[in-house]
């Protein structure tokens, strides 16, 4: 072998391992941003249907009531007998529709019964025009939302 000879390695320089990594910094710094859209409108509400609905079937699987209660003056959603609660963006306004018998001191609550049934009600969420209403019939339990703009 010559000395004059090239040598071909396989591999990578420094230089462009950092060149990769810091296009890889600028691509994450773009998209985190749209990862936390989560927390808007879409998001807290499917968080809102999730908690009904883990509020139904706790109440099915363990035969006993299970009340999800909302707190509109600190903004938070909570089910009885779990940790875990949701605290609303302030930029999004909450209204509650439940029975009479089931408003107390700026709280708000929906409770299911073992047979799946519940008090029924609705929850909804708006941010600027739009509007996101999640419901609970009564007689089923059954939750749905529906997405619409207010006046």
């Amino acid at each position: 072998m010559n000395q004059c000879e090239s040598i071909d390695r396989e591999g990578y320089t420094l230089l462009e391992m950092l060149v990769v990594l810091g296009l890889l910094a600028i691509v994450l710094s773009i998209s985190l941003p749209s990862l936390h859209s989560n927390r808007g409108l879409d998001g807290q509400a499917h968080e809102i249907v999730a908690l009904l609905r883990a509020a139904r079937i706790a109440a099915i699987n363990q035969n006993k009531e299970t009340t999800l209660e909302a707190d509109l003056a600190r903004r938070k959603i909570a089910v009885t007998d779990r940790k875990e609660d949701l605290s609303l963006s302030n930029d999004i306004a909450l209204t509650m529709l439940t029975a009479r018998q089931e408003v107390q001191n700026e709280r708000g609550y929906i409770r299911f019964f073992p047979d799946g049934s519940s008090t029924g009600g609705s929850i909804t969420l708006r941010q600027g025009k739009r509007e996101i209403a999640v419901q609970v019939q009564w007689l089923s339990g059954r939750i749905s939302k529906k997405v619409g703009y207010a006046n």
